[in-house]
């Protein structure tokens, strides 16, 4: 594998492809950088014969951190160019939290590059929980920057089930200490990733679900505060070819718990899906 870099939509972006076989576009969430899908599944793609592409999104990891706050849609428009770029026309798409939400935007500006779509604890309204969480985000960055400290309280609040966050001391400190010095920003990015997630996460996009005209499958997560089941199931039934999917027994940023089960399903997800092509 060899990093490699590209100015796409104005912005440079570090990105990197490997293996051999249909290609498949893996988008991460807030603060992840793309080598975060090392952890998650990337192998397990290669191995079933996918050709896997991860980057940096804008401010984050090697790429470029433009002046922020960031919009979904213009990190959306980077990936279509990196996708031009690369000279892809069908390309599969999983999506992780903000990287879903990058995702069903990109598949609504271009549907022809999209051949099917997985949206992994990433659709669906926000409840008016996390809702009001944010408002008060936003008016703090309104007056003031948000210091890391807060981000941290809040995405330990939204990442564990609430029995974690009670009764196990070790798994939280375990996450704050990952989370403190485990994400790479460059440049603006930190205050630009966060500021494009309150941005989509306080909208209602139900108008964007029936445009989504790929197979697509909604994946959410049992205990997720900011996109709950009840909300994937929503979104995927308001898609013209979408399933649903529930992994049991998970918060919203406890994706290495929740993807082994995850690419084991989307492998079967894309097969079925490469089969409908063919016949």
């Amino acid at each position: 594998m060899a990093v490699q870099s590209v100015v796409a939509n104005g912005v440079r972006l570090s990105y990197d492809v490997s293996g051999d076989g249909p290609q498949v576009l893996l988008i991460a969430g807030t603060g992840m950088s793309g080598a975060v899908w090392e952890f998650l599944g990337a192998s397990s793609l290669r191995e079933a014969g996918y050709q896997v592409i991860t980057f940096d999104n804008r401010g984050v990891g090697d790429s470029e951190g433009p002046p922020g706050p960031y919009l979904v849609h213009d990190m959306a428009a980077d990936t279509v160019a990196l996708v031009e770029h690369l000279g892809v026309e069908d390309i599969l798409v999983v999506g992780l939290s903000l990287g879903g939400c990058i995702a069903q935007q990109m598949a609504v500006m271009r549907p022809d590059l999209v051949r099917a779509l997985v949206l992994w604890a990433s659709a669906g309204r926000t409840p008016t929980f996390f809702r009001r969480l944010q408002a008060v985000e936003r008016e703090i960055a309104s007056v003031m920057a948000i210091p890391e400290s807060l981000h941290l309280w809040e995405y330990l609040l939204i990442s564990l089930p609430f029995t974690s966050l009670q009764n196990d001391d070790a798994i939280v400190e375990s996450l704050a200490d990952l989370l403190a010095g485990g994400v790479e920003w460059s440049g603006d990015g930190r205050a630009g990733q966060f500021g494009a997630d309150v941005e989509w996460d306080t909208a209602d996009h139900s108008d964007l679900y029936p445009r989504i005209q790929c197979p697509c499958l909604v994946i959410a997560h049992e205990h997720d505060l900011i996109f709950p089941p009840a909300a994937g199931r929503a979104a995927a039934r308001a898609m013209p070819a979408a399933t649903f999917l529930e992994i049991p027994g998970v918060a919203h940023g406890q994706a290495t718990d929740a993807a082994p089960r995850v690419f084991a399903e989307v492998m079967e997800f894309f097969a079925r899906t490469n089969n409908s092509s063919s016949t």
